[in-house]
């Protein structure tokens, strides 16, 4: 009897120390699941503290009200601390950290400034280039008046089918008798060439002699400047950043705005449609048989791609506007290298306007300009440009420091951050 009473003693002990030990375990449990809840509260406090930063961030933006580079908003609950950051003359970067005791939520938002802004370039010549100058090689004709800031060189039958103004005392026309300028010409010495207008000069040894002399002509502005190429590739960023190549043959692609941040190559028979300013941070390549073309949708305005590295224009591709014919096309480049082309372009390759302010543009066995503006200009080959009158006066939308139409800030790639 004894035996089976200690055995009971022993079993209820058991049970006892089962049934305590399952009771702390059921309480760790508990205590850990109330911890986890209350870690999530936190958590969610801190992420609705920094929605409500950027929230209040984009509120005073949208409305004009003053925003400084942080902003910070408290509660009994949680706080945040927001950062906004310049990325661009047009967009944004904003980020906010929200805190809920040690609990705490990252999210970044960006806002891109879609300003329906034109922008009033003035074109009066068919050809503008910086002190470079101008190169006319084996027979090329401009038709259109042409202006320089530095030296003219007309070789062979090389014409110019309008007027030529040379800036600057140190620049001068020279070049063969062959070569022919159909109007007036002015420059501080004129040597070779053959001039049928008037001819305002220094000094002279061309056709006539000079039969005035007015004056220098101060520097000439460039038609298309780095300023503005600079304003241009801030319309791309509001279509965010594809990283890596674009390259396709074949086929029709709506592009636009975006940055590509690498090469773009548009080849054999492709057709590209511009929808926005497309910014190439490597080189481009329009070439053989391809085609792109500014949307519909742009009307009689302007559009561009720019790009950073060398464009590779060739092989009987073109690049016009939307079909109206005060739409234009712009291939342009703000790198500087004044010793570099950084456009080339050969073989019947045909485009609206070429612009590169700081670097050369050579054109070789092409018939289809409408305009150059570059830091130097050299035609090869029999090449020939003809001005377009309608380019005279030409709106590009997505400008900078043009006219705002209208204003709005749109949002892209928000994430949280961790």
């Amino acid at each position: 009897m004894k035996e089976k009473g200690s055995v009971s003693i022993i079993m209820i002990l058991l049970i006892m120390g089962a049934m305590i030990s399952a009771s702390f375990g059921i309480h760790a449990l508990v205590i850990y699941e109330l911890k986890v809840k209350y870690a999530n509260k936190q958590s969610i406090q801190a992420y609705y503290i920094a929605e409500s930063g950027i929230e209040d961030a984009v509120y005073r933006l949208v409305n004009e009200k003053n925003l400084p580079d942080k902003v910070s908003l408290v509660t009994d609950l949680a706080s945040t601390t927001v950062s906004i950051i310049e990325v661009s003359t047009s967009t944004k970067s904003i980020s906010a950290v929200g805190f809920s005791n040690d609990r705490y939520r990252n999210l970044s938002i960006n806002v891109y400034n879609d300003s329906t802004t034109t922008e009033d370039v003035l074109v009066e010549s068919g050809m503008a280039s910086g002190i470079g100058g101008i190169i006319l090689e084996n027979s090329c004709v401009i038709t259109g008046n042409v202006t320089a800031n530095g030296n003219v060189f007309m070789e062979n039958t090389s014409s110019i089918v309008g007027d030529l103004y040379v800036a600057k005392n140190s620049n001068k026309i020279f070049g063969d008798v062959g070569a022919t300028i159909t109007g007036n010409a002015k420059a501080y010495t004129c040597e070779d060439v053959t001039v049928n207008g008037s001819l305002d000069c220094m000094s002279s040894t061309c056709s006539q002699s000079c039969a005035a002399w007015g004056g220098e002509i101060p520097e000439i502005p460039l038609t298309i400047t780095t300023t503005t190429i600079s304003h241009w590739k801030d319309t791309a960023l509001s279509g965010g950043t594809q990283v890596g190549d674009w390259d396709e043959s074949g086929g029709t692609y709506y592009v636009g705005p975006k940055v590509i941040d690498g090469n773009m190559r548009i080849r054999v028979n492709a057709k590209v449609v511009v929808t926005g300013t497309i910014w190439v941070t490597g080189n481009l390549t329009i070439a053989n048989n391809a085609e792109v073309y500014l949307d519909t949708s742009y009307g009689s305005s302007s559009g561009a791609i720019v790009f950073d590295g060398i464009a590779t224009l060739d092989n009987t591709a073109k690049a016009f506007g939307s079909g109206h014919p005060k739409s234009f096309m712009i291939i342009a480049s703000d790198r500087e290298a004044t010793s570099t082309v950084v456009i080339d372009v050969d073989n019947s390759f045909a485009a609206d306007i070429l612009a590169a302010p700081q670097a050369w543009v050579k054109i070789t066995n092409s018939t289809g300009i409408k305009h150059v503006t570059a830091y130097g200009i050299h035609l090869r080959n029999g090449a020939e440009l003809v001005y377009d009158s309608n380019i005279s006066f030409f709106t590009f939308i997505g400008g900078g420091g043009g006219n705002i139409a209208s204003s709005t800030w749109n949002l892209y790639d928000w994430q949280e951050t961790e």
